[in-house]
């Protein structure tokens, strides 16, 4: 893999602010320069054009994948999500399903996450006794390997109804982790498993047996849902896990934000939004900060007023996540993290579209680039750097704001120095390899 030498010529790169020559060789980026003059195996003119690293999808649900699809009209799809047959829909499915079909699906959805230029995934997947114990994620693991050479895949196991309700749960998690998964996913302790302090201690205790990270769905709103971040910050700081601990969805940052009390006013600047009179959202932000807690928010889910400006200034990482693929949750997402950025930014333009300003986009973008890669924990090895993994994504236009807006082009798709996809579309062999 990757021993074909290649050579992007007159690349912007926007962290460097210039544009460079790079050369890929054997995996990685083993030069950038203003100018190179050796020739490679495969020359590449970017024009002028933006040349980034591969952008990180740090929420995604694989196991569930395009069974939405397959007929005429969206299945699932008559009165919109019904969350509260979402359980038991799951179970149906996962136990009746062929187990090569999961493992299918979740190729597919790799290889068209990669032909959108997504190469860094962490994938939340369910677990329980009510759906043959680990079997859905034994089939995700078997996925991840034949994707392996195409896009690097973290797993998060959550058990369906609550690590304290299923009387399997922490044996399934510990199971799960033993078998290559990565983190200790989990989700609403409070409404779920109605126990918040019991749930956490349990989450901390398996997740620091097996020295991995924790990154539940906080999906609880308003006061619980900040009850709970707190929670989460303090046991954060017992366990000495800063830099360990992501928090999924947490709607209730965006009520904290009082937007629907000034909505009616416009104009307003994101520091005339910033919170409660008692500073709430100033002292949580504080404290996730301090605890050294990051986030994510999806952008099919992402609430107007999320504060993310002020999570950004306290340096807490905050990631982007394109959650279900066509299934009986989200019908209408795309595993495309430029989609996702423009949707966030119709979504947050609260204030007289704040969020189609340069700065802002330079924020979308980099929730899905070294955000996302922070929320991973691989930001050491990520990025155009020379000795890094080759793994780079060629557009056609010329900054990040632009590609947002337009829409770009992924013209070619590099991992590991090697071509997985050119114009949006995964390779016809490495497609024909991996499904047939």
């Amino acid at each position: 893999m990757g021993t074909e030498h290649t050579v992007i010529r007159d690349a912007y790169v926007y962290d460097r602010d210039a544009v460079v020559d790079l050369s890929l060789r054997d995996g990685r980026i083993d030069r950038i320069a203003p100018s190179i003059d050796e020739r490679g195996d495969r020359e590449i003119d970017a024009d002028g054009n933006l040349v980034a690293p591969g952008f990180v999808d740090s929420h995604l649900h694989m196991d569930k994948a395009y069974t939405a699809a397959g007929e005429r009209f969206p299945k699932y799809n008559e009165t919109g999500t019904d969350f509260g047959a979402a359980t038991s829909l799951g179970a149906e499915y996962q136990n009746t399903v062929a187990p090569e079909t999961l493992r299918d699906n979740a190729i597919r959805l790799g290889l068209q996450a990669a032909a959108n230029g997504t190469l860094h995934i962490r994938a939340h997947v369910n677990v329980g006794s009510d759906i043959g114990g680990t079997s859905v994620i034994e089939q995700m693991l078997s996925a991840r390997e034949a994707l392996q050479d195409v896009v690097d895949i973290q797993f998060a196991p959550m058990v369906t109804t609550g690590v304290l309700n299923d009387p399997d749960g922490e044996e399934l998690l510990h199971r799960s982790l033993e078998l290559g998964a990565d983190v200790v996913g989990g989700a609403d302790p409070a409404t779920r498993n109605l126990d918040t302090g019991t749930t956490l201690d349990t989450w901390f205790d398996i997740a620091t047996e097996h020295d991995a990270q924790i990154d539940p769905h906080i999906q609880h709103p308003s006061t619980l849902g900040v009850h709970v971040l707190h929670r989460l910050a303090e046991k954060t700081e017992q366990c000495h896990y800063g830099g360990k601990v992501t928090a999924s969805h947490s709607y209730c940052l965006a009520e904290m934000s009082g937007l629907e009390r000034h909505l009616d006013r416009p104009g307003l600047t994101p520091a005339e939004l910033k919170g409660l009179p008692d500073g709430q959202l100033d002292r949580a932000v504080d404290r996730f900060a301090d605890a050294g807690m990051k986030f994510v928010t999806c952008h099919p889910s992402t609430r107007p007023g999320m504060p993310l400006f002020e999570l950004d200034q306290a340096d807490v990482p905050v990631g982007w996540g394109s959650d279900n693929i066509s299934d009986w949750i989200i019908r209408h997402a795309q595993p495309d993290a430029l989609q996702g950025a423009l949707v966030n930014a119709f979504k947050l333009d609260y204030n007289l579209y704040s969020f189609a300003s340069n700065p802002a986009l330079d924020l979308l973008w980099r929730m899905s680039t070294e955000n996302g890669a922070a929320v991973l924990g691989i930001e050491d090895s990520y990025g155009l750097e020379e000795g890094n993994p080759a793994d780079v994504v060629v557009f056609d236009e010329p900054s990040p704001h632009w590609a947002i807006i337009r829409q770009a082009t992924r013209r070619y798709v590099f991992k590991g120095g090697q071509l997985v996809a050119e114009d949006g579309e995964v390779v016809p062999e490495l497609r024909r390899q991996l499904l047939g």
